[in-house]
């Protein structure tokens, strides 16, 4: 077994550009699950919040109905927890590893393979370690969401517990 940091054993040029479509694939089909499972979370996420939103309009007296909003909320903010989980600390390690393998048989190719190479330079940082701009930008994917689904659940328990943390406005 090849260890990441040596050579790939030789290989022909037709040889290298047939592992690397196979890993190209294996690195889509990462990169697909990846958008799906945003695309799903998205989805689902509207869907509770049309049912919050059903809650609210129920004749429901106020104590109850913030207690529904808050248990709610609380349940798409953990959801929402979970995909960040799922999404950085699982699927992202599946995808930086592929894209890994692909710029080590590009490297290896002296200019034959390039085109995952020419990408990641486009969005690199700096070299080592592959830190990318792109890791900012899945962060920011998840916070305000995340951060929306917070103050919702804060205000929701506040409001439930008869707490409002708005100032009344006198009549």
């Amino acid at each position: 077994m090849v260890k990441p940091s040596e050579p790939t054993p030789y290989l022909t040029p037709e040889q290298r550009i047939d592992l690397w479509r196979e890993y190209e694939k294996v690195t889509m089909h990462f990169n697909e699950l990846i958008i799906r499972l945003r695309t799903q979370a998205m989805g689902g996420l509207a869907a509770i919040v049309a049912l919050g939103g059903l809650a609210i309009k129920l004749e429901i007296t106020e104590p109850p109905r913030w207690w529904v909003l808050f248990s709610v909320s609380v349940v798409l903010f953990a959801a929402w927890v979970s995909i960040v989980i799922i999404d950085l600390a699982y699927y992202d390690k599946l995808l930086r590893g592929s894209v890994d393998a692909l710029l080590k048989i590009e490297k290896e190719s002296n200019g034959l393979i390039y085109l995952s190479t020419f990408i990641e330079k486009r969005f690199a940082v700096r070299t080592q370690g592959l830190q990318t701009r792109l890791s900012w930008g899945r962060k920011l994917f998840y916070f305000p969401i995340g951060l929306v689904l917070l103050a919702a659940c804060v205000i929701s328990c506040l409001m439930a517990w008869g707490c409002s943390p708005l100032p009344s406005v006198p009549t």
